[in-house]
């Protein structure tokens, strides 16, 4: 009976936090619902609820065998994200001391002219860098989305301005759409402005294995500057990126 009931409220618990996972990815802010993370996760939440507050309930056979399916892709869901996480979060590559590089911003989304969350932390992080480092020449990247007003990279280039950057250390590259795109067009101009071809790619921590991966098919070298972790959208943009990389490998 004891045992019984233990099940019962672990059950419960499991079950609330699907409840949980669903509700908090359609919480925050300022991110797209055409994030796939966002679907992710709340596909998972609902497969844990689904699982844990409602079908344990069912006495039929049907119900068993729904939980058992909903078990195993929740257990190979796990898997996957683990994985993932593991290889996404291995260490990057520092820039070593005293090496020439120029300092690529990698786009994200913006609301009119200002840059969105994530866009800004890269901003913050790179306005920083190049602060402590006048000789170091930028490229930010990113073109006009759908839904966007401007193009990422100018409303990049607009704020590193206001931050106190001078201008003439900004390159824009207008004309990307994917990550891929921002460092291939931006290998080019570095060629056309003669600027070093070292990239110190600034971007958060989930994203730099993926584009490390884009830089070694182009044959850059490249060094990681990383954006703090930002806890409230995190666990969203890490699924996202593990399909990322997924899609990456299949694709």
């Amino acid at each position: 009976m004891r045992m019984g009931k233990t099940k019962k409220i672990l059950n419960i618990i499991l079950g609330f936090l699907g409840l949980f996972l669903m509700a908090y990815a359609v919480w925050p802010k300022g991110i797209s619902y055409n994030n796939v993370g966002i679907w992710a996760i709340f596909l998972l939440g609902f497969d844990i609820a689904l699982n844990f507050l409602f079908l344990y309930r069912v006495k039929k056979k049907w119900a068993e065998i729904s939980r058992r399916i909903l078990s195993g892709l929740l257990l190979v869901a796990l898997i996957i994200i683990a994985a993932g996480a593991a290889i996404i979060y291995s260490t990057p590559e520092p820039l070593p001391l005293n090496e020439d590089c120029t300092l690529i911003v990698l786009g994200a989304r913006t609301f009119g002219d200002k840059p969105g969350g994530v866009l800004k932390t890269r901003l913050d992080t790179a306005a920083e860098f190049l602060k402590e480092n006048p000789e170091v020449s930028s490229i930010v990247t990113g073109g006009k989305g759908a839904d966007e007003t401007h193009s990422e990279a100018s409303v990049s280039k607009k704020y590193l301005i206001e931050k106190g950057i001078d201008e003439k250390r900004i390159i824009t590259e207008e004309a990307s759409t994917s990550t891929g795109e921002n460092l291939s067009y931006s290998l080019l101009l570095a060629k056309t402005y003669s600027v070093s071809e070292n990239f110190l790619i600034c971007t958060d921590p989930y994203h730099q294995y993926r584009a490390s991966l884009f830089c070694d098919e182009l044959g850059i070298n490249s060094y990681a500057l990383s954006t703090s972790i930002n806890l409230k959208i995190e666990p969203i943009y890490l699924v996202r990126e593990i399909l990322a990389v997924f899609y990456y490998f299949v694709i």
